[in-house]
């Protein structure tokens, strides 16, 4: 198990390496570095060709800020609202309700005014330099139903903060036929990285053995274990039409842009109430626990 199986991906570092030079320089922002070392191996192939074009030199810029602000975007727009209301949430055939507030509480796992955005189609652009069509479509395709039961996890109130802000991701492993199950393994992060820019051609580094979050907080399952790195999960639904479980393609974009931000350092070095105040989004920040033991 692997939290970035990415980067060892045969041929990536060639990939990466052409991309380089036909670009004519080395240095380039944290964000589009980390992407194009989490990007499909095809689409770096094909920004290699494009490198000349004005939109990949613009993008790959050293002082460009276009990847940190689809970054910004993502983690922002509510993701840290604490007024989660009302707790009962529409799908297709119906509702479904959250649990106890006062125990636990419903995150969302694409934040729900992203679609508000009055740069949506730019955000969506940029994903496709770094991802394929199919992924792409698929990832838009499944926030059209962000309102619904499948775009939230109910977790406990303090495990939700460490979601919110990036500190551990779920990587989404498998999901039945039927809707009733799906596995996904819990991965905690470590700091960021606390520079703006890095050399194209440096491998980051994402550690699949932490057992905590950098400030030391620790989670466990109900039976007190201790979820560390590689933890797998399971989630169950006895009714995966009027209750179903989270979607797997919103847990896949998630999961792809969650690492990215985090070793980037979006949320530490530029923060959420700026992004929001400028696009004038009413959400209040979400507290990281103080608690360093917690329940999943």
């Amino acid at each position: 198990m692997s939290a970035a199986p990415e980067l060892d991906q045969q041929g990536r570092l060639e990939a990466i390496t052409n991309l380089c030079h036909a670009l004519g320089f080395n240095e380039t922002s944290t964000e589009a570095w980390l992407a194009a070392w989490f990007a499909d191996l095809d689409c770096l192939r094909e920004l290699a060709k494009q490198a000349g074009s004005q939109r990949v030199q613009e993008v790959f810029a050293p002082e460009s800020t276009v990847v940190r602000e689809v970054l910004r975007m993502w983690m922002g727009y509510g993701r840290h609202d604490n007024e989660r209301e009302p707790l009962i949430f529409t799908t297709d055939n119906g509702t479904c309700a959250a649990p106890d507030i006062n125990k636990t509480d419903a995150y969302s796992i694409c934040s729900p005014g992203l679609n508000d955005s009055p740069d949506l189609e730019k955000f969506w652009n940029t994903l496709a330099l770094f991802w394929s069509p199919s992924k792409v479509t698929a990832w838009r395709n499944a926030t059209r139903a962000i309102d619904s039961c499948a775009n939230y996890i109910t977790f406990g109130l303090h495990v939700g903060a460490y979601w919110d802000h990036g500190m551990f991701c779920l990587k989404p492993i498998a999901e039945s036929g039927d809707g009733t199950w799906l596995t996904a393994d819990m991965y905690w992060m470590p700091n960021p990285y606390g520079v703006v820019s890095m050399s194209l051609c440096s491998r980051p580094s994402l550690p699949s053995g932490l057992a905590s979050a950098p400030n030391q907080g620790k989670i466990y399952n109900a039976n007190r274990r201790r979820i560390t790195s590689g933890y797998r999960i399971t989630m169950t639904t006895h009714d995966p039409v009027e209750m179903p479980l989270a979607s797997v393609d919103l847990l896949e974009l998630r999961w792809v842009l969650d690492r990215i931000a985090r070793l980037s350092g979006v949320d530490e070095k530029y923060g959420h109430e700026d992004w929001e105040d400028e696009n004038e989004v009413d959400a209040a920040a979400t507290p990281l626990p103080r608690q360093n033991d917690n329940s999943i």
